[in-house]
């Protein structure tokens, strides 16, 4: 059971551009090549909830991609964003639109956190389910399942569209086809969005 008290982000709080994905599809290398083509802010929601739970002495019972309380771990991600000091008028916060639970069901984040967390835009970044097995083969030296990781992005991305919908805010699908288009495309987008231009994406 949750103890945190969660309040919705200031409305005066920078709202940021949320970049979604299953692990091990690129976000984390494609965020920071934006971050630091177009020098604005980006923090890793993952890294946000290991911080406040290090920093609160709270136990961590997670073990490798399984998440043993999803609701009590996504409101620790709201008050770590509320808590943290964002010196620009946007930023990237990478993480996931759904999770895996301590059984290895995957489980969406509810549409509630994305409401308090009020993104300017999502995207969800996709690749093909065999590239990304090899990909977390040589990243964390386990072989994947192709079929359980298209399940998972499958799961994904339906669970993408819902919060898009829910919240009403835009969303994009970009395959991962390389890091310097990746970022070439979320570039172009939030120089519109900081420049107050309609988007040409």
């Amino acid at each position: 059971m949750c103890l945190l008290k969660v309040t919705a982000l200031q409305p005066d709080k920078p709202r940021p551009i949320f970049i979604g994905g299953i692990h091990g599809v690129g976000k984390s290398t494609t965020c920071s090549k934006v971050s630091d083509e177009l020098n604005i802010p980006h923090l890793t929601a993952s890294d946000l909830i290991r911080q406040y739970k290090k920093e609160a002495s709270i136990q961590d019972a997670d073990q490798e991609k399984r998440v043993v309380d999803i609701p009590a771990n996504q409101d620790i991600l709201i008050t770590a964003l509320h808590n943290s000091v964002i010196a620009a008028d946007t930023y990237i916060l990478d993480g996931h639109f759904t999770l895996i639970d301590s059984l290895g069901a995957v489980k969406p984040v509810p549409i509630s956190v994305f409401e308090e967390m009020n993104p300017k835009a999502l995207f969800i970044i996709t690749e093909k389910p065999e590239l990304i097995q090899s990909r977390l083969l040589l990243r964390d030296e386990k072989d994947y399942c192709s079929k359980e990781l298209r399940t998972m992005q499958d799961a994904e991305i339906e669970q993408a569209q819902k919060i898009a919908k829910g919240i009403d805010v835009p969303l994009y699908q970009i395959s991962f086809a390389s890091v310097t288009k990746m970022s070439e495309t979320i570039g172009k987008f939030i120089k519109n969005l900081m420049n107050h231009k309609p988007n040409t994406i």
